[in-house]
């Protein structure tokens, strides 16, 4: 696959990519802080950019090592 070519993720494969409860992932998007989806065939189907899942869960192991190392530092 070609880095450059876009893949959509309909919601069972990012509740899969995730590891996420479906009620917890419409939280998030509630609340701004899941990438955005994308209406496509007229509107009759949502999907995510793979792309943007990846970086979500990227910033996610990010800011939990953060945490860690500031809990680290405090001991």
């Amino acid at each position: 696959m070609n880095d450059n070519e876009m893949v959509f993720l309909d919601r069972n494969q990012v509740l899969e990519k995730t590891s996420i409860s479906k009620s917890y992932l419409y939280v998030l998007i509630e609340r701004g802080m899941f990438p955005s989806q994308y209406n496509i065939c007229g509107g009759r189907s949502v999907r995510w950019l793979k792309s943007d899942i990846e970086a979500w869960m990227g910033q996610q192991v990010q800011a939990f090592k953060q945490t860690v190392a500031a809990s680290v530092a405090l001991t």
